[in-house]
């Protein structure tokens, strides 16, 4: 089993998903599993696949980053992972506001995540 990191880009939007998807599939072809950074990298991937003819997930199984609204909309819709956006930014406002008072804060904070799944992904069982 192979793993690949394609970096062409900065931008998480559907042409960079578009482009990396492209030059994946041009240094190999045995992968059964792609997972994107964002919901719209993940739609440029199966957008393209489906114009190549390769079949999600019986073939290919796709995860997005952000369960936005396109994911739910998608044809297959799309595997998921959400994030706890509020809590999120409630914990960066609390950190800017100590801060202000005088606070320094240092460290880090882990949010868990869900995967959302729907139909983009399968098992491998």
């Amino acid at each position: 089993m192979s793993n690949f990191i394609l970096q062409s880009t900065n931008h998480f939007n559907y042409e960079s998903g578009k482009t990396a998807f492209e030059e994946l599939l041009s240094r190999n072809s045995s992968f059964t599993g792609i997972v994107t950074c964002s919901d719209m990298v993940a739609a440029a991937v199966l957008s393209s696949a489906g114009k190549l003819g390769i079949r999600v997930p019986e073939e290919l199984s796709v995860v997005g980053f952000d369960d936005s609204q396109i994911a739910s909309v998608m044809n297959p819709p799309l595997t998921s992972v959400a994030q706890p956006y509020r809590e999120m930014g409630k914990a960066a406002v609390d950190i800017l506001l100590k801060e202000l008072d005088g606070a320094t804060m240092v460290g880090s904070r882990v949010f868990p995540v869900q995967v959302v799944e729907r139909e983009s992904t399968r098992s491998l069982e």
